[in-house]
């Protein structure tokens, strides 16, 4: 019974810590369009590199903190009745999830460097 409730007490602080890095994510912001149309370029320059630093830092959060969740989802998953088959597809989306979410996160990241180098570029000329 011990181990039962010691797995049940793993399982409520996994679930809470998984809705507290939902609401983190949440709160991570990029530039908003509204900014972008009404500051100067000085200020969008400084606001998409500190967009470009967060999305490391979430980088490095997130990474660790996705490892740890598809760790716990295997752990309560598999003893379950068909738990190979959703550990299989669980750690398959996974993968293709976190696949996707790097590309999309460089794909990001490119764009707002070459808006910063354009925005450079245009302010040095002055």
């Amino acid at each position: 019974m011990k181990s039962a409730t010691c797995f049940r007490k793993c399982s409520s602080i996994c679930g809470k810590a998984t809705r507290l890095s939902k609401t983190a994510a949440a709160c991570h912001k990029g530039v908003n369009i509204q900014e972008i149309s009404t500051d100067n370029l000085v200020d969008i320059s400084k606001a998409l590199i500190r967009m470009n630093r967060l999305g490391l830092k979430w980088l490095c959060f997130g990474l660790p903190f996705a490892l740890l969740w598809i760790v716990w989802f295997i752990i309560e998953s598999y003893p379950k009745e068909n738990g190979e088959s959703i550990c299989i597809g669980g750690g398959v989306g996974f993968v293709v999830g976190a696949v996707m979410g790097l590309l999309y996160l460089k794909n990001v990241r490119r764009k707002a460097k070459e808006a910063i180098r354009d925005i450079e570029e245009y302010t040095r000329e002055d």
